[in-house]
């Protein structure tokens, strides 16, 4: 099924077989200590490079090409790609899908294809992982990805599992910048902190948009969590930048004008993380408000 270029990963080595650890505990044949562990970073990307993965900053308006040759059936190529905080969006073009087979050989019911998918830079998330785009493609195809969090973005392109042959696929990936803000407030904060910040909107704006982003967000280890919550001038309160996003953003429609108040709330920061678990010095992060009116 997978092919013959399946990794032990994807033969299922990579899961856990709790009846054989539990008899090489009791049998004595390991230890019941836990080894010492190598140093762990807090920059995620060191500890990409300890592992030997390659990483591809992609900056506004200078594409990045990724050709993935010859996928087997299953065969999967990973890209991380480093998504700055000045990004607004990035798309993403499928050139092109080649099977090596032609078609009288290929998969009769689909034909051969490769499943494109997007992960966001998020490192831990609810279920089955935070995959902003997985879809089966056999042909040119654009995927566009608006407000993607900063951080490490996977990229992932797989021959389809069902396909009879080798397929060759190419993306490009084009970002562009979010653009020049109305206002931007930069500040300290520390963990169980509420700042208020105040921002005046003017009249007869279509729509608003704010955002909070901090220094530690998912390109870090562990990942503070920051919420913003918004009070428009009637005292409504608006609750969309409270969530697990390392940035959090709300777009309001026809805000009304006058003063809004823009809560900063530092929720969950971390000091220096020992292997441990142990934290130590001061829990602090600087955070950075913009808003956008049009």
């Amino acid at each position: 099924m997978l092919g013959d270029k399946s990794t032990r990963f994807d033969e299922g080595k990579g899961y856990l077989d709790i009846a054989h650890s539990l008899s090489l505990l009791q049998t004595k044949q390991v230890s019941n200590k836990l080894p010492e562990f190598p140093p762990v970073y807090d920059d995620v990307s060191w500890n990409l490079a300890a592992l030997g993965i390659p990483t591809y900053p992609l900056k506004a308006g200078v594409p990045l090409k990724f050709n993935a040759r010859n996928l087997a059936p299953g065969q999967r190529r990973e890209f991380i790609v480093q998504i700055g905080k000045e990004l607004g969006s990035v798309d993403f073009n499928i050139t092109s899908v080649a099977p090596k087979l032609p078609p009288q050989f290929q998969n009769q019911l689909f034909g051969d294809d490769v499943i494109f998918s997007v992960h966001s830079a998020k490192t831990s998330a609810f279920g089955q992982g935070d995959y902003r785009s997985f879809d089966f493609v056999n042909g040119p195809y654009f995927y566009h990805y608006d407000n993607p969090e900063p951080g490490y973005l996977r990229l992932t392109l797989t021959g389809d599992w069902t396909n009879a042959g080798n397929v060759t696929t190419e993306v490009i990936l084009t970002a562009r910048n979010k653009g020049q803000a109305r206002f931007s407030k930069t500040e300290p904060i520390t963990e169980g902190d509420l700042q208020v910040v105040p921002y005046d909107m003017p009249s007869g704006k279509i729509a608003a948009t704010f955002q909070l982003e901090w220094n530690r967000d998912w390109g870090w280890y562990p990942t503070n969590d920051l919420d913003m919550i918004l009070v428009d001038p009637d005292g409504n309160i608006n609750y969309g930048g409270a969530t697990l996003n390392s940035r959090e953003t709300v777009t309001v429609d026809s805000p009304k004008a006058g003063q809004w108040l823009i809560v900063v709330d530092g929720f969950t920061v971390y000091g220096k993380l020992a292997n441990d678990g142990t934290e130590s010095g001061p829990k602090t992060d600087r955070y950075r408000v913009r808003v956008w009116a049009q």
